[in-house]
């Protein structure tokens, strides 16, 4: 039994190789962007990482970026630039995608982005739409969107968030 963790280490910018049996650090691999999030191909030879703050590609930078990492080499393969505040991952190796929560909101709607994992491109971003409804306190951006789950026999995705009610008080 494989007893190798991975772990995101955000001060030290890393994504540690833990090996639990020796009870130690084995290997780092250097990130940027403040790693957040990790998530294992089902092969586990890549690793997808979050990175919150953001990295350079080919000298631009991006807001927020996903490090595509080979875990047999140990190095980053690919960045793949998203919006900005990647957070939560989920892997959904049946559909060959990545879902990545957004933390913060981005122009009063929540944010979703969906990376093909062969590609390691950017597909698609499912928006969460502010709520209107205000009289009852209920309403807002949701936003602080923390984690994602995918359903195991349907095509759907569990998101734990909260709605921050921008408009309260506001005629």
């Amino acid at each position: 039994m494989d007893t190798t963790i991975y772990v995101t280490t955000q001060r030290s910018q890393t994504l540690a190789i833990v090996d639990l049996k020796k009870g130690q650090c084995t290997a780092t691999i250097e990130l940027a962007g403040q790693p957040l999030g990790v998530v294992l191909s089902a092969d586990g030879r890549r690793a997808f990482v979050s990175e919150f703050a953001g990295d350079y590609i080919d000298g631009v930078y991006s807001p927020g970026t996903i490090a595509v990492v080979d875990l047999v080499k140990r190095s980053v393969i690919k960045k793949i630039p998203v919006k900005p505040f990647p957070f939560a991952l989920a892997l959904d190796d049946k559909r060959r995608s990545l879902y990545v929560t957004h933390f913060f909101a981005h122009n009063s709607v929540g944010l979703v982005s969906v990376i093909g994992t062969d590609s390691c491109e950017l597909q698609r971003e499912i928006h969460l739409p502010e709520d209107n409804d205000i009289v009852s306190g209920a309403g807002g951006v949701f936003t602080a969107i923390s984690s994602i789950a995918l359903h195991p026999c349907a095509p759907r995705a569990l998101v734990v968030g909260v709605h921050a009610n921008v408009r309260r008080g506001l005629s």
